[in-house]
């Protein structure tokens, strides 16, 4: 995943997160050096590996989504029944974060396995 610090300077580092009705979305603490980030300059771009020969890159709007967001509802739900807890459990702070992406790129090693 790749955000933007606060002055702009690009950060990327893994994340653990989920595709979840045509969204991608992860968790963070909203103090954390990237949600400081995304508050200022609410785009990020994200490399999610579908499997081993498919890979798919997502840019877009960041929408956070803090305790009380009328959409966390069912993405908390899911946080909550595979990793035993929520981002809320965290910190005061815990923050969804749900890529709303306008562009995709795919690609694959093996193309043919994937016919258009």
């Amino acid at each position: 995943m790749a955000a933007p610090a606060p002055n702009g300077d690009p950060l990327v580092a893994p994340m653990d997160g989920w595709f979840l009705h045509g969204k991608f979305f992860f968790s963070s603490g909203g103090d954390s050096i990237r949600i400081k980030g995304l508050r200022k300059r609410p785009r990020a771009s994200i490399a999610f590996f579908v499997s081993e020969k498919l890979l798919i890159n997502a840019h877009g709007p960041a929408v956070l989504m803090f305790r009380g967001h009328p959409d966390v509802g069912k993405i908390d739900e899911t946080f909550k029944d595979h990793y035993g807890s929520s981002a809320f459990d965290w910190s005061d702070e815990g923050v969804y974060v749900r890529l709303d992406a306008d562009r995709f790129f795919t690609y694959s090693r093996t193309p043919k396995e994937f016919p258009v």
